[in-house]
Order: structure tokens, then C-alpha cells, then sequence
């Protein structure tokens, strides 16, 4: 991502140094491999952390956030590639969920359970989040009903 300041940089390192050590060396291991076996760059990176701060996240939540989108995109791609369903030249693309609107359902599904959408691709590369957003009715302890978001 690009540093818009110096403090912004603090902010990513400090995140990273937040992390428990197995999973810093989860991230790095599996970014390591990224590097060793990816043939063409990711698309759109930079672009969605640049949305989630833009929706409100802090620099932490960010990372958080899209360091789990981004290990089940990769999953999901290196499948398609062993798969021949995609084409080893073909990038993996974030675009479908680098702007606001496609992006903020997944953050306001994360903020409400901490769960993402299953994450699949398709035979261009292009991220596709299974995710919506609706209203539910939630009833509570006194028989009060009320409306919520909910992922669905």
C-alpha cells in the first residue's frame, strides 16, 4: 500500500508487530510463497486497504480485514490455476471488491460476526465475494423486535 505519511507506515508495523508471532510467521510464509510462485502481480491491492480506511477502518482493521480476503483469494486462485481453470498468466484481481460499494458489505458482515463471504474467482482472475446484506428481525430478552443487517 502506498504510505500517504509516515505515521501511516507506524501504524502498518505496529499492526504487524501487534500480531501474535505464529501468525506473523503464517503471513510471512505464505506471502514468501506468493512471491516464489505467483508469474504476474495482484491487481487492486493497494486499492481496497485504500477503500477500507477510506469506509472508516483503522490502519489495523484494514490489514486485518483484507490479509483474510487476501489468503482465501490466494487459496481460491492456486486452486484455479492447479485446476487449469485459470490460466497461470492471468492475474489475481481485487477490482469487484475495491471500491466502496462492493466492499462495505463485506466489512459491515465482518463488523456484525467476524465472518467473510466464501471467496471464489473466476476464469479471469476476478475475485467473487458470495455475500449479501439484509434486514432481520431480532427479538429481544424483553419481546422487543427490532431490525438489524445481517449477512445472508
Amino acid at each position: 500500500m502506498r504510505q500517504y505519511t509516515p505515521a501511516i507506515g507506524r501504524d502498518i508495523q505496529s499492526w504487524f508487530d501487534g500480531l501474535p508471532t505464529s501468525i506473523q510467521a503464517s503471513y510471512e510464509a505464505t506471502f514468501y510463497r506468493q512471491l516464489q510462485t505467483l508469474t504476474v502481480t495482484p491487481t487492486y491491492k493497494p486499492t481496497c486497504l485504500v477503500t477500507l480506511l477510506d469506509l472508516g477502518c483503522s490502519v489495523s482493521e484494514a490489514f486485518t480485514l483484507f490479509s483474510q480476503i487476501e489468503l482465501r483469494a490466494m487459496d481460491a486462485y492456486k486452486l484455479g490455476v492447479a485446476e487449469g481453470t485459470i490460466p497461470e498468466t492471468t492475474p489475481l484481481c481485487f477490482r469487484a471488491i475495491a471500491f466502496k460499494d462492493s466492499l462495505f458489505p463485506i466489512l459491515t458482515s465482518y463488523r456484525l460476526d467476524g465472518t467473510l463471504p466464501e471467496i471464489t474467482l473466476n476464469s479471469e482472475g476476478h475475485i467473487k465475494p458470495q455475500l449479501s446484506i439484509g434486514m432481520a428481525a431480532v427479538v429481544d430478552a424483553h419481546g422487543q423486535v427490532s431490525t438489524r443487517m445481517v449477512a445472508m
